[in-house]
């Protein structure tokens, strides 16, 4: 019984627009720092690439 209420109260909670929106704005602002991580990385690896093939 406490689990169906503690389920309910969570359903009702994300479907409260400003929770839903707060939650869907974290999740957009954490995936797009996760692509500038990613291409920040893949940068690193190209220059390194780079400069092995000039110095070979």
């Amino acid at each position: 019984m406490i689990r169906l209420i503690s389920i309910s109260l969570v359903l009702m909670v994300l479907g409260c627009d400003n929770i839903g929106d707060g939650l869907r704005n974290w999740g957009g602002r954490h995936r797009e720092k996760r692509s500038q991580e990613i291409s920040a990385t893949e940068l690193e690896m190209w220059k390194r690439d780079l400069d092995i093939s000039e110095t070979q």
